[in-house]
């Protein structure tokens, strides 16, 4: 499987082909969903806050951030919070895409070197928020990192940060395989998602809702398993997405085409098997959900203290069907490429 897109190649754009037929085999995971009362607030809050730190300057790269909708998604995943909340949350997601822009497009997705750099550099940052720092990049961890640690504690930041390792090492293997023309293996490629999706993301609903989960829970396989099936469904929903872009820079860590090439399968086939593993996975999230709190009642835990766990899970849950709506409306993925049959 190459990134060269043969002729007869479908015209439409694979946001509006598959993403609408995924969701509608899944009603489970687009659940109801309200905006946040203050959306344009959060809007505007994240305009201005990506002015200040250099991420977004200018009309033209205002206009490009705020179209591809990372308000929306905040506004959704948190509408019935307060609304400093979703802003926080809404800023973070500004950045890890524009971190994920720069690794994977920018000068470091070619090189192994330039990856560590980039990281030391951001590292850097947590280690002393007061800069100067080099590029925007660098500027707005840190100011997220200030406002960040101060509401977390050094358990929650430590494992935050270990799993920020765990994805520079996945995208130096990334990197190092591309140069070698190395395609990834079906056998290793879910793990290595997860790590190079960002575990950390996963981490970021406890700093934003004030709600750390205990070492305890942290360490069972019920809640390992809950944050592996809502990385995998978002990770995966995220590769349909970005296959046009993927195969025309001729990409191959994605999972429809780790699929396609075991299979020896066309683009379609391979589509309709993730499809199938991502409603697998959703459907096992409820189950999990609950598996959590039971756990909790069975470690002995206080009624409150279950209650709070039960919110970032339940938190974790709705993350999949958030990020598909955004999936849908955003301007970040919305192409007119072709996609080979």
């Amino acid at each position: 499987m190459t990134g060269t897109v043969p002729p007869g190649a479908w015209q439409l754009p694979v946001r509006d082909r598959w993403l609408p037929a995924l969701a509608a085999r899944m009603p489970g995971l687009l659940l109801p969903t309200r905006i946040h009362p203050q959306a344009p607030a959060i809007r505007e809050a994240l305009a201005s806050w990506a002015a200040r730190t250099g991420l977004a300057c200018g009309e033209r790269e205002t206009a490009r951030l705020l179209a591809a909708g990372y308000d929306r998604m905040a506004a959704r995943a948190l509408s019935e919070e307060p609304v400093e909340r979703a802003v926080l949350f809404a800023r973070w997601l500004a950045w890890l895409f524009a971190f994920d822009d720069e690794l994977d497009t920018g000068a470091s997705s070619q090189d192994a070197g330039a990856v560590r750099a980039r990281y030391a550099m951001v590292m850097a940052a947590a280690s002393d928020p007061r800069g100067p720092f080099g590029t925007p990049l660098e500027t707005a961890f840190a100011d997220l990192w200030q406002v960040t640690s101060a509401r977390t504690s050094v358990s929650w930041r430590d494992r935050f940060l270990s799993h920020m390792d765990d994805q520079r090492e996945a995208w130096i293997s990334e990197t190092t395989a591309r140069a070698e023309a190395r395609p990834p293996g079906l056998s290793a490629y879910g793990e290595h998602r997860r790590r190079s999706a960002g575990q950390f993301i996963f981490d970021l609903p406890e700093a934003v809702l004030g709600l750390e989960v205990p070492a305890a829970v942290l360490a069972t396989e019920e809640w390992r398993t809950l944050t592996d099936a809502a990385n995998d469904v978002t990770a995966w929903c995220n590769d349909i997405a970005s296959l046009p872009k993927e195969l025309a820079a001729g990409e191959v860590h994605n999972y429809v085409l780790v699929i396609a090439q075991d299979l020896g399968c066309g683009i379609p086939e391979a589509v309709e098997h993730v499809t199938a593993h991502i409603i697998r996975r959703c459907e096992q999230l409820p189950a999990v959900v609950a598996g959590v709190v039971r756990l909790c009642g069975d470690l002995g835990m206080p009624g409150g203290e279950i209650r709070r766990i039960s919110r970032v899970a339940t938190a974790l849950q709705a993350l999949p069907g958030t990020h598909m709506e955004w999936l849908l409306e955003s301007g970040r993925y919305h192409s007119g490429s072709p996609v080979p049959a």
